[in-house]
């Protein structure tokens, strides 16, 4: 049986469009596999998990729930690690396991940052390579000083022996203008939604080869 593969979207902080990119992800992967989206930790939630509910109504596979889709909420608006001292990384494995069972490719979004705290000793960085991630997808932003904040999340990612690729949200106009000569000039390679999305997903697709 041909193994389910788990891609990670993770970025340099929080509100650069985690949830957006993985539900463009989660569409355009449905045209060929069975797709389900997973967020194992979302805080800032009542009730509904806004997020997972996101990825949930993406995903095409009718046996899904929406509990599938997350393991932990919390109500406080802050890292895991603030909001709760109980997280059980099992809990999260065994989740992300149920999802493999059923799907071609699991989308699991992440929290914040990479750096951001589960666990006092225990980083969603560290959290990637528990869950024997096969592939991280990297979102940066396009805004004035994201050229600082991408080049520390892909040295720490390297540094991590964690397979990846990265893509810029496009949101902000004079991107062009002040940001991406360099990226240009400094990468052989690099992706931007929404210019070449289709290409980055291409890619992922040949990964579940």
């Amino acid at each position: 049986m041909k193994k389910s593969l788990t891609i990670f979207v993770t970025a340099t902080n929080t509100d650069i469009g985690k949830t957006y990119i993985s539900v463009e992800l989660i569409k355009r992967l449905s045209s060929k596999y069975k797709v389900a989206g997973f967020k194992p930790i979302e805080t800032g939630v009542t009730d509904k998990a806004p997020d997972t509910l996101k990825l949930y109504e993406s995903s095409n596979i009718s046996t899904l729930n929406i509990d599938d889709c997350i393991a932990y909420k919390y109500t406080l608006p802050a890292a895991p690690y603030i909001a709760s001292k109980d997280i059980e990384i099992e809990y999260i494995k065994n989740k992300l396991e149920h999802l493999k069972s059923i799907s071609d490719i699991v989308v699991v979004e992440g929290a914040g940052g990479l750096m951001v705290p589960i666990k006092k000793d225990l980083f969603y960085i560290d959290l990637i390579n528990i869950l024997g991630i096969d592939h991280t997808l990297l979102v940066t932003p396009s805004s004035l000083g994201c050229i600082n904040d991408t080049m520390l999340s892909i040295n720490l990612l390297k540094s991590k022996g964690i397979s990846f690729d990265w893509c810029v949200n496009k949101r902000d106009e004079d991107f062009e203008k002040i940001t991406k000569s360099f990226f240009d000039d400094y990468f052989k390679k690099y992706f931007v939604y929404p210019d070449n999305f289709d290409e980055l997903v291409e890619k992922l697709k040949h990964l579940n080869c």
